[in-house]
């Protein structure tokens, strides 16, 4: 709950409050109260020279009093202790096995405990003599969103680190961490020079850390091993609540981060910058929370990634709630775009809806709807609506240029197009192509692949291949035959006879080749060129052309999958999917995948996505 504090100093009369030295207040006339007016009778004589002087005055200044902090001083906090109505955290394991949750906490103490396997944090030892033993705790804290809701219950692992002795268990324990003053910096120059502000989590940072000393701690309560209760866990990872646990993982992370590039900030080591030419990136470390900002997408997407590469983190997207600190940007240039006002009217528009309401802006505006989108939007949020705002068939020529300029990594993209497209479709979006670049998808294909690769790339694109059901059975028991001559003793013998079969016959025909080869071998052709040997991308690029022939949907089914596993989302891919089968096939593709991963489609995007990619997201996928 967020609290607006206005700090100030009331100003009272001087008439009111206690005086100086215990004062008497003093009445109407100026006399002490409780005195009379006239003389007393033991005054003394004012003619007496042996009678003390009267006492001098009290001297008050008559300066105007000013508060000592102005009333436009604000300070916004965000206090636990002010979470009326939120649900109380257990203080205990047997508490957390008793209350209301406690089905929520077992499975959060679970997920824990699985973390702790994936991540190899110990080992069940015999305790050596001499040896002391660390003990454990559970520590539960129920996670919230700005809003106040429930995200999620969150049980932690932790070492009672109070019980290690120093030079024995530990030796250095000191970790910087960032400053206010510098999160201050950061937002301030991003304000001012208009950055991308972005925000991951890092899972179980402290993990990360390697331990340089025997550690020798109880198992978990609740989930001691039977059989094994007089073990120990040896830890080999600097767990949560250890003295050395955060040192160990900044050093960690400071030796990885400076390896891409990062330099350390020489007044807070906790910030790091990275220049390339004029672009550059700030990161700033709080313990497990990671914000970037940065003057270009493309450095941005390239240290997400590579952050991704080596810890488990969660892409938050756009920074919007820090260090109990809520972010509210409002870009002084551009729209000051409401981005849930453009998701509300693209995502629930068909194709020639949304084109009528390009040609609109731009009879409006005089500028393109697309580009002005590029610029106000950003990460994946922008890359999802920049390729929705498009025609179908442009959006999938757009999808095919960019693949081919990195063509070694993206060529599967080219055959999921070749084959997730009737021939009649794959030649509008060659059309389109030809008319947004001035030149062929052919022509960018041959100019970027290599090999064997660029042949069947080509034969995939470049054929215009016949759509009828008729097969001929005799070709396909040859061709069943020439096929597993190429790929059955363990290794690619190709002499262009496989492109010359995938790239020109019909879907259906290659289907029956397919069966024939699978009755004769008693394996399917997918799994036979899983097991050929091929150092290029081309015995991979046959066997996505051979699932994508069998089951093109099973193929996409798979694709989301990998870009939905737990080492991190692969948000182009999944957006890729979405996004180019939306308005076709992607009911199909979502009973299929429900099928297969036993959890809808929709629970999937909405566990593994965040900010506004995930509601744009999830728009198209149907649930909202």
């Amino acid at each position: 709950m967020h609290r607006r504090i206005t700090s100030h100093v009331e100003t009272e009369p001087h008439s009111s409050g206690p005086q100086p030295d215990g004062d008497p207040e003093p009445n109407n006339n100026g006399n002490p109260e409780g005195e009379e007016n006239h003389q007393s009778d033991n005054e003394e004589d004012p003619h007496n020279n042996d009678a003390p002087p009267p006492p001098s005055p009290v001297r008050r200044s008559h300066r105007e009093r000013r508060k000592a902090i102005s009333d436009d001083y604000i300070t916004y906090m965000s206090e636990d202790v002010d979470d009326i109505g939120k649900v109380e955290d257990p203080t205990s394991y047997k508490e957390a096995i008793k209350i209301l949750n406690s089905s929520k906490w077992q499975i959060a103490m679970e997920d824990e405990l699985k973390s702790m396997g994936s991540n190899d944090v110990w080992d069940l030892v015999e305790v050596p003599d001499g040896a002391k033993r660390v003990g454990s705790k559970w520590i539960y804290k129920t996670k919230y969103d700005p809003k106040g809701n429930i995200e999620r219950f969150k049980a932690r692992l932790v070492a009672k680190g109070f019980t290690q002795r120093e030079g024995i268990d530990y030796n250095e324990t000191f970790s910087p961490v960032s400053s206010k003053d510098s999160f201050r910096t950061v937002m301030a120059l991003v304000a001012h020079f208009d950055l991308e502000l972005h925000q991951m989590d890092i899972k179980t940072a402290f993990l990360n850390g390697d331990l340089d000393e025997d550690v020798y701690m109880t198992q978990p309560e609740g989930f001691v091993v039977e059989g094994k209760e007089h073990l120990a866990c040896r830890l080999k990872k600097s767990i949560y609540g250890l003295k050395q646990a955060s040192r160990q993982w900044y050093l960690k992370f400071d030796k990885i981060i400076r390896t891409f590039g990062f330099t350390e900030n020489v007044k807070d080591n906790c910030i790091y910058v990275k220049f390339k030419g004029s672009r550059f990136t700030i990161l700033v470390l709080y313990v497990d929370d990671i914000l970037l900002a940065c003057s270009d997408k493309d450095m941005l997407h390239e240290t997400k990634n590579f952050l991704s590469s080596n810890f488990d983190m969660k892409d938050l997207g756009e920074a919007s709630y820090v260090l109990g600190i809520e972010i509210h940007r409002d870009r002084s240039k551009g729209w000051g775009t409401d981005e849930q006002a453009v998701i509300y009217i693209l995502a629930h528009r068909d194709a020639a809806q949304r084109k009528l309401i390009r040609l609109a802006y731009e009879e409006k505006y005089s500028e393109s709807l697309t580009q002005r989108l590029q610029s106000e939007l950003s990460g994946d949020f922008q890359t999802a609506m920049s390729y929705w705002i498009l025609d179908p068939v442009e959006r999938q020529a757009v999808i095919a240029n960019s693949a081919t300029k990195c063509i070694d990594e993206e060529y599967p993209v080219i055959v999921e197009i070749a084959y997730a497209n009737s021939p009649a479709e794959l030649l509008k979006v060659k059309q389109a192509y030809h008319a947004l670049y001035k030149r062929s998808l052919e022509e960018d294909v041959a100019a970027n692949a290599t090999g064997n690769l660029r042949d069947l790339l080509l034969a995939l694109v470049g054929t215009y291949r016949y759509d009828g059901d008729e097969v001929n059975g005799g070709l396909a028991k040859s061709e069943a035959k020439i096929i597993h001559k190429a790929v059955g003793n363990g290794s690619i013998t190709d002499d262009g006879e496989l492109t010359r079969i995938l790239g020109t016959r019909s879907k259906a025909q290659l289907v029956a080749t397919f069966n024939c080869f699978s009755d004769d071998h008693s394996t399917t052709v997918t799994k036979a060129l899983l097991h050929a040997e091929d150092p290029t991308g081309y015995t991979r690029a046959l066997r996505i052309a051979a699932r994508c022939i069998a089951d093109t949907n099973k193929y996409l089914v798979k694709v989301l999958r990998n870009a939905m596993r737990s080492s991190g989302t692969d948000e182009e891919s999944l957006t890729r999917v979405v996004v180019m089968h939306a308005e076709k096939d992607l009911k199909e593709i979502k009973d299929e995948f429900h099928k297969r991963a036993s959890v809808a489609l929709e629970q999937a995007v909405a566990k593994e996505t965040s900010g506004d990619y995930k509601t744009f997201i999830m728009a198209l996928v149907g649930s909202q």
